[in-house]
């Protein structure tokens, strides 16, 4: 393993702890909503850390010496996990009966 694939591994899990922190900010506002505003709030935040991701990558790989697949790779583990978490707490919001 050369020093660029754990430089690659190491920014796109850097990258993707960025989505989880901007995810874990989202969804702090999100919660404090009822009903509507919940799930407007929900789905703006992930259509926007998803654009964020989306011009972060395109600059890592434009900017940053980086192997794209071990990036990728890294990076979409990263942001399939936190979806998954953010996931299962709202599904447990909505089925508390809260919104």
């Amino acid at each position: 393993m050369t020093g660029s694939f754990w430089l690659s591994v190491g920014v796109g899990v850097g990258v993707g702890m960025i989505y989880g922190v901007v995810a874990a900010l989202s969804l702090l506002i999100a919660l404090r909503k009822t009903g509507q505003q919940f799930m407007t709030v929900f789905v703006g935040g992930m259509l926007a850390r998803l654009v964020l991701v989306l011009a972060l990558t395109f600059g890592v790989l434009l900017l940053v010496p980086v192997e794209p697949f071990p990036f990728a790779i890294a990076l979409a583990i990263c942001v399939l996990g936190v979806l998954g978490i953010e996931t299962l707490v709202a599904l447990r919001r909505l089925r508390s009966g809260l919104s």
